[in-house]
């Protein structure tokens, strides 16, 4: 049996209710990559929100920037509040430049979030090291610097 991308990131990362989906842009292509649960992939094409999802936007308006889109946060739009009637909320998300290429990511969770701060510095090692391992594992693009994320 094939594993999904879904399962492979899973199961690369040894995480299952953090799901971290990263944008990689260079001059010519956009390519995403997540490990979403695939349920919420087959709501996300099926009901077209990849035309209203505006989030990587938002996390790539200022690199190395920490934002917080969610309602506790900075941040609320038409298709965060449909995400979350489907359960699922946005921590943080943030965007920098490695080899050339602007790499966008958000970190979502199946549960509501009650302090930005508190997740961000609870789950900062696993996502930065997620990102890292997803980017060469999975993208073979090879994070030349450690992700700098400024807080302020």
């Amino acid at each position: 049996m094939t594993m999904t991308i879904t399962e492979q990131i899973n199961a690369s990362l040894g995480i299952e209710d953090i799901y971290i989906s990263i944008r990689i842009n260079d001059n010519k292509t956009s390519d995403v990559i997540s490990n979403m649960p695939d349920k919420y992939k087959e709501i996300y094409y099926s009901k077209e929100y990849q035309h209203i999802d505006d989030t990587f936007d938002y996390a790539e308006v200022e690199q190395t920037k920490v934002r917080f889109p969610n309602f506790l946060g900075d941040y609320y739009s038409k298709y965060i509040a449909k995400m979350e009637s489907h359960g699922f909320y946005n921590l943080f998300c943030f965007s920098f430049v490695s080899d050339s290429k602007l790499i966008s990511c958000i970190v979502t969770v199946p549960w509501k979030p009650v302090d930005n701060q508190k997740h961000f510095e609870q789950f900062r090692e696993v996502t930065l090291n997620g990102i890292q391992s997803i980017l060469e594992d999975f993208k073979k693009i090879k994070v030349v610097k450690k992700i700098d994320l400024d807080r302020h």
